[in-house]
Order: C-alpha cells, then structure tokens, then sequence
C-alpha cells in the first residue's frame, strides 16, 4: 500500500531535481534540430531562452528582419541581383540620379550610403558631403586658457599721455577684431589656434579648419600677377622716389606668409566691422569645402560640425566696390540712352544681395543650395550679372528708363548633364517694380556642383516670363 502510494504520488525533492537536471542535459527537438537534423536559427522556434513565442509581435518582428526562411524555418539570405547581360547591376542614388556599381540592396557602393559608388557625397557610409555656404566669419578660443594666452602674446594697446607726459598703456583686447587681425598679421602660426566659425543670422553653424597649406601667400601681393617686368621695374623705381611707396611695400612684405584661407579669415573679421559705404566693408563670405564626420565645443559650450575649407573657392564679398563697379556699368548705359540714373540704384544692389542671402539663407549641403550660393556668388564677383538684370527693361517693349527689381529665385534639377556630373538650373526671375503688366525677365544659370568648388556651364540663357 505504501509502495503503491509511492509510486502513484508526487515526486519527492530528490526526484524533482534529477528530472531537472536530465531536462537541462537533453535538447530540445525543437530548439536544438528539426526533423534532418539540421540546427536552426534561433528566434525561429516557439520557446527558448530568448523568451517568446513565434506568435508574439516581438517575435514575429525579429523572424520579419532575419529574412526569408525556408520550409525548415531556417534563414536564408536574400538573393543580390545578378548580372543583367554579363554586365553587373548599377544602382541608382535617390539624391542625385546617379548610378555606379554595387549592389543597391545592401549598399556596397563607394559613392554614397544607397550604394551608388558615384562618388557624389550625398550619402552617410561613402564620401564625405560637400559644402558651399555663404556667411559671417566669426572666432571662437574654447576655453578661458586659450583666450589668455592670446592676450598675453598680443601687444599691449598705447594709450593716452598723462599730464606729466608719460605714455600709458592698456591691456590687449583679444576679442576686438582689429587687435586680432594685426597680431595673427605678425604671428601667422597663430590663427590656427583659434577656432574659426561661419555664422548664419549671428549663430555659429560650422568651425572651419583650412585645409593643409599647400602654398602660403603674402598678406597682399606687392605687384599685380599679370604685372609685366617692365611694369615691376617702373613700380620699384617709383616707390624709391616716394616714401610712402616704399613704406607700403615695405609692410607688404615684412609680415611672414600666411595660407590664402586663413589670410582671408583674418582680414574678414576686421572688415565685417567696418562701415558699409567703406571700400573694403567685407558683408558676407562664400566657404567651400567638405563636411566631415568631427565636432567641436566652442566656449559657450555649443557643439558644431567641422568643415574642412578649401583655398580654392573662397571668397570674401566686398560689397561697397561691387555697388561702385555696378554704378558705373549702368552709368555708362544711362549715359548711352539718354535717361537719368535712378536714385535707388545702390538700395536695389544691397536688396539682391540681402534677398539671395537672407531670403534664401541655407546650410550649403544639398546640390541645389550649393548651386543657389554658387549663382549668388558669381553674380557678386562679376557684377555684369546684376547690371544686366536691372537693365532688363531693354529686352521687353515699352520704357527703357525702367530698372527691373529681383523677383523669385527657383533651382531644379538639370534635365541633361556631363557624365558623372552633378548639375543644377537656376532661373533668377527680375520684374518691373512700376508696371506689373510688363513681362517678366528670366536668366537661367547651370551650375555643376559635383566638385569641391561648384563651376557654371554654357552660357546665360535669357528668356522672357517667370519659370
């Protein structure tokens, strides 16, 4: 009877732990092999240490992103496109419409992350993504240590004489932007030290780093480089006549040379700071270069992206001798048809400037802003671009003495391009302020933008009407 009860009843604490333990030891048909004895993956079945069943939206989540699985329930991996023709598969980047080889599904290109291999540098696994922005330079010293040790390399500030007739002297301010400009003039080694920023509406959005120098320039050159030699002959006898000639040359070449990028930083920060009727007011700065993957603190303790600008491209935008060079084209036009010089000529100049920067003001990332801040500053450098849009009123009937205002600004992908190019169509519309009946005036710009330094192609197309 007791036996029986024994055998028939619950198992005893001894018995409990054996049948544990056996069930430890042996695998489970289930999780361990299938029916041929082949192991699965895990996940795949409807118990394990990974917890779960196969119905639960967990589970069938991890069984969606492990792939196609065969009647076993074991992974398989995706089938890559063959070849088409012996010729491998191109995929095509959804951002610039460019193809290259690799395989589109898994991103094996060397171009960008879609795996277009097109070397374009709009993706986030392949080239790094080129910028061309426009703005305000600015400095930055990170920490209180640096920005001391500036003010102690700089020279102090002569000061006024008291009335005993000594000289006082005040302490260098190293945030005042031409105190800075005439040390980094003498210490050139010393603007990499600071940390350089391009601001957009006064607000840092990249820290610029020049790229390594590669062929240091003097602060201005002391001839013009299409200077013939008898011209540099007359000039060297001339400034021995002049004192004041010998003296500026002299200052030209005292100060050691310095990289064009860092030139241009420095000479920026003391022009931004100048009125806007002086010849040499600096209002805004074009930056090409590559965006790279590092950050960097700045003292307020904001964290940007860092660009890595290059020489080639850069540009500081003198606004006052573009108004006074643009006058006189359209003077010369006035003088030509008879007319009278509008008396709004230099608010019309600084308005498309402020419209193309202000209106339109971007990070410079995209092909399409590159493209923007390109045109913009194209039409900076020549100037003929701006005369010819406010003297549109020539190419459509009615009054001549009308000057046309910048209407609309639009960019689009261009319909054709050069092989593994990157092209884009700006269309800068102007219209007649006093006659809105009057028909609109269009000049279309296609502008590559796949290099560094962004490049126009063809000629100016005009056309009557908007875009």
């Amino acid at each position: 009877m007791g036996d029986e009860e024994g055998s028939t009843g619950d198992p005893g604490p001894a018995q409990l732990g054996q049948t544990r333990a056996g069930q430890a030891q042996t695998p489970s048909a289930e999780s361990g092999a299938n029916a041929a004895g082949e192991p699965t993956s895990p996940g795949a079945t409807g118990s394990g240490p990974a917890g779960g069943t196969a119905d639960t939206p967990r589970a069938a989540h991890l069984e969606a992103a492990a792939g196609e699985r065969d009647g076993t329930g074991a992974s398989v991996p995706a089938a890559e496109p063959g070849p088409v023709g012996g010729i491998p598969r191109r995929s095509v980047c959804a951002s610039c419409g460019r193809g290259g080889e690799g395989n589109p599904s898994s991103g094996s290109g060397s171009g960008c992350g879609s795996g277009c291999g097109c070397g374009c540098g709009c993706g986030q696994n392949g080239a790094e993504p080129l910028v061309y922005a426009i703005g305000t330079i600015g400095f930055d010293f990170q920490t209180e240590a640096r920005r001391d040790s500036f003010r102690h390399q700089m020279d102090p500030v002569p000061g006024t004489k008291t009335e005993d007739g000594r000289e006082t002297e005040w302490q260098p301010n190293p945030y005042d932007p031409n105190q800075l400009r005439d040390y980094l003039t003498k210490n050139p080694w010393a603007a990499d030290k600071l940390t350089w920023t391009l601001n957009v509406d006064g607000t840092p959005v990249y820290a610029l780093e020049s790229e390594a120098p590669v062929g240091p320039d003097w602060n201005e050159p002391a001839f013009e480089p299409t200077a013939a030699r008898e011209e540099i002959r007359r000039a060297a006898e001339s400034a021995a006549q002049d004192r004041h000639k010998l003296a500026r040359l002299l200052e030209t070449v005292m100060c050691p040379p310095v990289p064009t990028v860092h030139r241009i930083f420095r000479d920026a920060i003391a022009g931004q700071a100048l009125g806007g009727n002086d010849p040499e007011f600096v209002s805004r700065v074009s930056v090409p270069g590559v965006l790279t993957d590092r950050t960097t603190r700045l003292f307020s303790g904001q964290v940007i992206p860092v660009v890595e600008v290059k020489g080639h491209g850069i540009h500081a935008w003198h606004e006052a001798k573009l108004i006074t060079s643009v006058r006189q084209a359209v003077d010369q036009d006035v003088t030509q048809r008879k007319t009278e010089m509008p008396g709004y000529l230099e608010k019309a100049i600084r308005a498309f400037l402020d419209k193309i920067y202000y209106q339109f003001r971007n990070l410079g990332q995209s092909s399409a802003d590159r493209a923007l801040n390109y045109v913009g500053t194209n039409a900076f450098l020549l100037g003929s671009q701006i005369t010819e849009g406010l003297l549109s009123a020539k190419h459509v009937p009615g009054a001549e003495d009308h000057f046309y205002a910048l209407d609309t600004i639009s960019v689009s992908k261009s319909p054709h391009c050069r092989i593994g190019s990157d092209c884009q169509d700006v269309v800068v519309t102007f219209f007649d302020p006093v006659d809105a009946r009057r028909s609109k005036v269009s000049y279309l710009f296609t502008v590559d933008v796949s290099d560094e330094h962004p490049v126009s192609l063809a000629p100016v197309h005009t056309f009557l009407g908007g875009w």
